[in-house]
């Protein structure tokens, strides 16, 4: 897997996206620990795709879902299951660099991109690119992750939104 890029919530506007952050985003939650704990929290989480709830930022603003695609409901889940304590502006910036992320999958080989197409398996890629942005997954961990899902896509409920 290619390296994934971290995007840094203080960096200023004339700094590279890119550029790597200091240290993983502040949380409240920690993530799951073991394959089994991100399968429990990835079927939890895709059955509310469709309505991803609304984060409470820093700055005292509520940022909710724009859209019901996938994507951003993994962003916005992945944050609110850590109670990641962000600004109104790192929330959309994330949402930003994933959907980066995604417009790259093809470069990462014709199985990447199989993968989106599988809307269990898109939010779960989604839900842990996100993870690893913020700095609370590594990749080693999520492709390990992404392998599980990948042979028990029996989990996921089918209520799931549509990317």
């Amino acid at each position: 897997m290619a390296d994934l890029p971290r995007f840094d919530p203080d960096a200023d506007d004339d700094e590279d996206d890119d550029a790597s952050a200091d240290g993983p985003w502040p949380i409240r939650l920690a993530p799951p620990r073991g394959v089994d704990g991100w399968m429990r929290e990835l079927v939890a989480g895709f059955a509310q795709s469709a309505h991803p709830p609304a984060i409470q930022t820093e700055d005292d603003e509520v940022v909710e879902a724009e859209d019901s695609g996938l994507l951003e409901a993994g962003v916005m889940l992945c944050l609110h299951q850590r109670g990641a304590a962000v600004t109104a502006e790192a929330v959309g910036g994330l949402i930003e660099v994933i959907g980066e992320m995604v417009g790259e999958l093809t470069s990462m080989g014709p199985e990447w991109e199989r993968l989106s197409q599988v809307p269990p398996l898109a939010f779960t890629i989604y839900y842990l690119w996100s993870h690893i942005v913020i700095g609370h997954l590594t990749e080693d961990e999520a492709m390990e992750v992404v392998n599980a899902a990948t042979h028990r896509l029996d989990e996921f409920d089918s209520d799931g939104s549509e990317d």
